[in-house]
């Protein structure tokens, strides 16, 4: 069996980039952090695809897989469909190193954490307006403008997944653990590529 590493980079002041590698444990039923699954005794190995992707190699049982259905859309959960790499801004960033870093990510939007990777909530392109025209030392932070966000757990299914999505209004939502940490982001393309995959 094998899972995708994935990393959660939360931009701070300054320019800073702060990188936290996780991966989920499906033997375990949740996310940790590459190096607690890499002492695990089942860990094999890590891989790298083409794209620079990397896996862990595990000597856990692998999962049974449903074919397409609608049974595979309710109980495949959303870690499955993760990608492998997620933008997160720190509270304290202001608007404009925040709007600098969505654009050069070519993203609309990213979670606001805390320290410890904590969703506190979500900034999209649409919030970074406020800053325009206002004097450099009254500009907001990210934290006076971000708003409130609609999250799913790791373990949530695909369809619960889908269902918060929709209600959000937004291109993308935080996935978390179950201690709030953001684990990843779940846009409509990654359900588009997990049905491609499954349809072979």
């Amino acid at each position: 069996m094998s899972g995708s590493i994935r990393v959660r980079k939360t931009a701070r002041p300054g320019g800073e980039c702060v990188e936290a590698s996780s991966v989920h444990c499906r033997s375990r039923g949740v996310t940790v952090s590459r190096s607690e699954c890499e002492q695990c005794p089942a860990y094999l190995a890590t891989t790298s695809t083409l794209d620079g992707t990397e896996n862990i190699v595990c000597g856990h049982g692998s999962p049974n897989r449903d074919p397409v259905s609608l049974v595979s859309f309710v109980n495949t959960p959303v870690h499955e469909i993760l990608g492998a790499s997620a933008l997160c801004f720190d509270c304290e960033m202001t608007l404009a190193e925040a709007s600098r870093a969505l654009e050069e990510a070519r993203v609309k939007t990213a979670p606001v954490v805390e320290d410890q990777g904590v969703l506190l909530g979500i900034l999209s392109q649409v919030d970074c307006v406020a800053d325009a025209g206002v004097e450099e030392d009254m500009r907001p932070l990210v934290e006076d403008v971000m708003q409130p966000a609609a999250s799913v757990r790791e373990s949530d299914s695909i369809q619960r997944a889908a269902q918060a999505l929709a209600e959000s209004g937004l291109d993308a939502i935080p996935v978390v653990s179950d201690e709030e940490v953001v684990v990843g982001l779940v846009s409509a393309m990654d359900f588009v590529r997990w049905l491609a995959r499954l349809r072979g």
